[in-house]
């Protein structure tokens, strides 16, 4: 990613385009990225802010293997790829983060920083939004566990289990997460052990799958475990340090997935947008959110489908939805929040 931040640092020197915009995209990863692409094409010179982690969730992938056309790419090729194709579209690529939304006027306002000068700020507006900030993964806060980050500790079974075939895997969690990540995982991995902190499962699963599951037999369960420490060498991971009832062990593994969920980052939306009970944006028709004009796309959204290829889908239905937004040229028929 050094060369995506470094092209974005680039541009950051840059003066934008005259305001206000007719979209600026929320958000670096793969649906703001294909937002780009898609509203470049349109003639539209969509602003792009980036965030502080240009590339997204995806651009920590050492090896992406269920992307259309790629074998076996990194996570920030990948990113950088479709960087460069948004760029050539005439999007304009910012390393800055969002700090304020105003959405209770037309034309939007949002104010942003750069990312390595937060003394650096702007004010940009916008006669639409397309977001796609993501999620906050949840962490256990053991040793370990950010210095294995993506090589051997994650938290998608989709994404990274099919790189543990016939190995052993650990799944840390006690809910329906852990039930659907240990369903898949099994059928690649040699074994794979659920770590349950309390006695049983939380109530509310559906029975029927857990019972499946629970018999496959490659899968075990481990309750009343936590995970204390986590092992490896240079390059892997190799061991965890585990307590059972109190007792420590050392559990040897070739990955660990964390199936303890993810906070969708609409902190800034909470009092702006509608959201649902978890936090995720809210959708009223296609990927618009509560505000017309306002559309919202990938893991901020609260779907089934955490995947880079969801996000990329969602980005384009976005897109068309603002492009025809735009082709109104009048302000909201609703009331603004």
């Amino acid at each position: 990613m050094k060369n995506l931040i470094l092209a974005a640092l680039l541009l950051s020197a840059t003066p934008p385009p005259e305001e206000p915009h007719p979209v600026i995209i929320l958000g670096g990863g793969i649906g703001g990225l294909t937002a780009a692409v898609y509203m470049g094409r349109a003639g539209l010179s969509p602003i792009v802010i980036e965030g502080k982690n240009p590339g997204g969730a995806l651009a920590q992938s050492h090896s992406v293997q269920n992307w259309p056309g790629e074998l076996d790419i990194s996570g920030d090729r990948l990113a950088e790829k479709i960087h460069k194709q948004a760029e050539a579209c005439g999007a304009k690529l910012f390393n800055e983060e969002v700090i304020s939304v105003d959405l209770s006027s037309f034309p939007y306002t949002i104010e942003t920083r750069n990312t390595f000068n937060h003394d650096k700020k702007r004010t940009l507006k916008a006669q639409s939004l397309i977001i796609s900030m993501g999620t906050t993964p949840n962490f256990l806060g053991v040793p370990g566990e950010q210095k294995y980050w993506t090589r051997g500790v994650y938290n998608c079974a989709t994404c990274d289990g099919p790189l543990y075939k016939n190995k052993r895997v650990v799944i840390v969690g006690g809910g329906d997460a852990a039930i659907v990540e240990a369903n898949y995982l099994a059928n690649l991995a040699q074994e794979v052990i659920i770590l349950v902190r309390k006695r049983s499962f939380r109530e509310g699963l559906e029975e029927v799958r857990k019972k499946e599951v629970l018999a496959r037999p490659n899968v075990t369960v481990m309750y009343e475990t936590e995970v204390k420490e986590i092992h490896g060498n240079e390059d892997e991971l190799t061991k965890l340090i585990i307590t059972t009832k109190g007792v420590e062990k050392e559990l040897p593994t070739d990955a660990l997935f964390l199936a303890i969920g993810s906070k969708p980052n609409t902190t800034l939306f909470s009092d702006r947008l509608s959201l649902d009970k978890e936090g995720y944006i809210d959708l009223k028709e296609g990927q618009e959110s509560s505000i017309p004009g306002v559309y919202a796309v990938g893991d901020i959204v609260n779907n089934m489908c955490k995947q880079a290829v969801c996000a990329a889908g969602e980005a384009a239905r976005a897109s068309l939805q603002a492009e025809k937004w735009l082709s109104t040229k009048k302000e909201p028929s609703e009331p603004l929040k």
